[in-house]
């Protein structure tokens, strides 16, 4: 059987096409490099090759834009805050901001900031300052629909790290200077070196490691894919008339009932995620030479995996 003949299975075309972007890429110089795309084109090019374009925009949706790391962020192994923004089409008005405000103020209880928050024809607006960590959740109505925002505010958090790893680096100093160095100069030089350098690389091991399980960044990901049906929600009268594409796509019909409900799913898990964040935060504190020494220091359990957050299935 020729080439031209042979059936190649989905998995086979994908690998074609990306080796063939690739090819590509190669081929071009850098002067002839595109300017972008927009969120209109990428689901038009989707829809010429035969992808659903509602899943090219999940994945845009998905998509973290970071701008590039400052060399603070890049010595210290993470950014100081953590600023995630979700927009979906979902109209919010001043009934809707009060139903989510309670709905938050309900599910994170006792984990509530002292101003309870507040919510208008504006939009919602949610605040818990911590000692260390301020955690802020913010929804506001804009032309196109609603933009939610999840910040936190990690400064403080940085200036206990940075104290704790001074105390340890002052000891190991102390005892390089007056234990090692009496005995041997170069085993004291020694002593100074490893002590500041290991300091230095568990506090920066430890800052790296909460980044990277920080729990706005699970909230983010779970009002992503909660949020996908509120998307195409409101505009229900819009959708019912849209025809369905292969029979594979259905009317959706959301109602701010369920808008509540799925707000309560994650703002609760927020609260679990914060609750544990202060826990170990806490025991960080009482016992700083042990943690900074210890090998069991596990600064936060997030419950919301990315490999259980993005095999969530929304229809």
């Amino acid at each position: 059987m020729s080439d031209d003949q042979r059936v190649y299975s989905d998995e086979e075309f994908a690998l074609i096409l990306r080796k063939a972007t690739e090819l590509t890429s190669r081929a071009e110089p850098a002067a002839l490099s595109s300017a972008g795309l927009t969120l209109a084109e990428m689901k038009a090019a989707a829809a010429q090759v035969g992808f659903d374009p509602a899943i090219v925009e999940r994945a845009a949706r998905l998509l973290t834009a970071s701008a590039t790391a400052s060399p603070l962020e890049r010595l210290i192994g993470g950014p100081l805050r953590h600023d995630h923004k979700i927009r979906f089409s979902s109209k919010l008005d001043e009934n809707s901001a009060a139903r989510l405000l309670s709905a938050v103020r309900i599910s994170v209880g006792e984990f509530g900031s002292a101003s309870g928050g507040h919510s208008s024809s504006m939009g919602m607006t949610w605040r818990d300052g911590g000692e260390m960590e301020a955690l802020s959740i913010t929804a506001r109505p804009e032309e196109e629909g609603t933009s939610v925002s999840v910040v936190l505010d990690r400064r403080g958090t940085l200036l206990t790290v940075a104290f704790v790893s001074g105390m340890a680096m002052f000891f190991a100093v102390l005892f390089a200077a007056f234990a090692l160095y009496p005995e041997a100069p170069a085993l004291g030089y020694g002593g100074f070196i490893a002590g500041v350098g290991g300091a230095l690389a568990v506090a920066r091991g430890y800052w790296a490691s909460s980044t990277r399980k920080m729990p706005p960044v699970s909230v983010r990901s779970a009002m992503a894919l909660r949020l996908q049906s509120l998307t195409r929600a409101q505009s229900g009268t819009r959708s019912q008339q849209e025809p369905e594409r292969d029979g594979r796509l259905r009317r959706l019909n959301v109602t701010p009932e369920a808008l509540v409900r799925d707000v309560r799913v994650w703002s609760a898990d927020l609260a679990g995620d914060v609750a544990d964040c202060n826990s170990n935060r806490n025991q960080a504190i009482t016992q700083p030479w042990l943690q900074v020494v210890g090998t069991s220091f596990r600064p936060y359990s997030v419950r919301h995996t990315p490999a259980r957050l993005y095999s969530t299935k929304i229809h």
